[in-house]
């Protein structure tokens, strides 16, 4: 599951979802609420890299570099996959307050 935009519908990367976007799709100008949904994404994160550091323990040393490595990719994609899901799916996409941005500038 993605965001999907309020006008055109189309999906939205979680990676574009900020404080003030435009859509790809439509050039309609958007502001996203992703606080919550990242803050659960930090930790499930944290929760899943338990089992991890289980599975796979390393050495310490210099001759250890090679399974942080190992273990901070799998890490890596674990929590990628996660952001793609929680702050995709239940992110909250609004119209931006185009008023106030004028009145700033």
């Amino acid at each position: 599951m993605s965001a999907r935009c309020p006008h055109c519908n189309a999906r939205l990367s979680w990676l574009s979802l900020k404080r003030a976007f435009r859509c790809p799709s439509c050039g309609s100008d958007f502001a996203a609420t992703t606080f919550w949904p990242w803050l659960a994404t930090i930790g499930l994160w944290s929760l899943a890299d338990i089992p991890l550091r289980m599975a796979m323990p390393v050495a310490e040393g210099a001759a250890a570099s090679l399974g942080v490595a190992v273990r901070a990719s799998a890490s890596l994609g674990i929590g990628y996959a996660i952001a793609c899901v929680v702050v995709g799916t239940f992110s909250t996409v609004s119209m931006a307050n185009t008023a106030h941005e004028r009145t700033e500038s």
